[in-house]
């Protein structure tokens, strides 16, 4: 994959930054992106905080988490990585604490997954790009 690299040209991005649509093109179906591929009010996606390679890193271990959850529940976690997909925007919910578990299920319940998958899946799929887990983190995982 070619990777554009840009100086920084706004207050958004340190030093350089990756040209998100460049990202784009080369990520694929919408199912398999992560959320900061939708966010259109960014122009870069390289947080200050992570390396070009973290943040590519990132954003496969992201398709990777949604691939086991196909593979292991026959369905998509949800259609987009976005707040306007009602099953991407429960998930954020009960990952930021929003919705009490007393006023509804998991969002996975009917899955019947392990806590053990349940626990890696989250890890994949955590919608905080610099809290993700590397893949050095997922293959030591017990599951």
């Amino acid at each position: 994959m070619e990777q554009s690299l840009k100086s920084r040209d706004d207050s958004s991005c340190c030093g350089c930054c990756i040209n998100k649509s460049t990202i784009q093109a080369s990520y694929g179906s919408p199912p398999y992106m992560s959320p900061e591929l939708f966010n259109n009010e960014k122009k870069c996606l390289l947080p200050c905080s992570m390396t070009q390679s973290e943040l590519l890193e990132a954003i496969d271990i992201w398709a990777i988490g949604v691939t086991l959850f196909v593979m292991i529940t026959g369905a998509f976690p949800w259609q987009r990585a976005e707040l306007s997909d009602p099953h991407y925007a429960k998930y954020v919910e009960q990952r930021l604490g929003t919705i009490s578990a007393s006023k509804c299920t998991s969002v996975w319940s009917c899955f019947n997954l392990s806590p053990d998958v349940t626990d890696l899946l989250v890890h994949m799929l955590e919608p905080n790009l610099s809290l993700r887990w590397s893949l050095a983190r997922v293959s030591t995982h017990p599951w």
